[in-house]
């Protein structure tokens, strides 16, 4: 009787192992270059950014769209981001030349997604540096909306440049050699480079 209801909890227990880890978030509606689901970016900001963004893609076909969101509930970071840049067909289909900034307030949680045709230009390396040196120090004192304006001027004029060389310190450079690194005790760091926890 004892190994029958041991049998019953095992199988009970593998079945919602299974339904979590199949769990995926729903790709939010396209509203534009500008998806603001959580609520981070001022009026002054968004209109500004959508000036930016829609003159950046007429001079160079680029696309550039920003989604907020509040949590992925459960889901998982890399994947939400792939889907989403897939669901909403981001960039030129025969460029392949879109870039999604993805930001979760509540995971706080980041991540720049970028086209197979721009990655020559925006490298892991600086979508990193993006994040970490622009994006992250703002969202830590609370300014989302500058923040997001910042990391958005510099990968258009990352993209403008066509610069595909940077030059990194120590602390970024180890960073990038240690997945699980932390810059110091108080500040942990997730890492694929592209990836980060604010």
């Amino acid at each position: 009787m004892l190994n029958k209801y041991l049998y019953v909890f095992i199988k009970l227990f593998l079945i919602s192992i299974i339904t979590f880890n199949g769990f995926s978030l729903d790709v939010p509606k396209l509203q534009g270059r500008i998806n603001d689901y959580a609520n981070i970016i001022d009026t002054q900001t968004r209109e500004k950014l959508k000036q930016l963004l829609i003159y950046h893609e007429e001079q160079t076909t680029n696309q550039i769209a920003i989604l907020t969101i509040n949590s992925l509930r459960g889901d998982v970071l890399e994947e939400f981001s792939i889907r989403t840049a897939r669901t909403w067909a981001l960039g030129q289909k025969d460029k392949n030349n879109g870039i999604l900034l993805l930001i979760v307030k509540n995971d706080r949680k980041l991540r720049i997604e970028v086209g197979y045709g721009l990655e020559g230009i925006i490298t892991d390396l600086h979508a990193m540096i993006i994040i970490k040196r622009i994006i992250v120090p703002e969202f830590k004192k609370g300014h989302y909306s500058k923040g997001v304006e910042l990391g958005v001027k510099s990968l258009v004029d990352t993209l403008k440049s066509g610069v595909e060389e940077i030059k990194v310190d120590k602390t970024t450079m180890s960073m990038i050699k240690n997945a699980n690194a932390k810059i110091n005790q108080n500040d942990e760091v997730i890492i694929s480079p592209i990836i980060l926890q604010f």
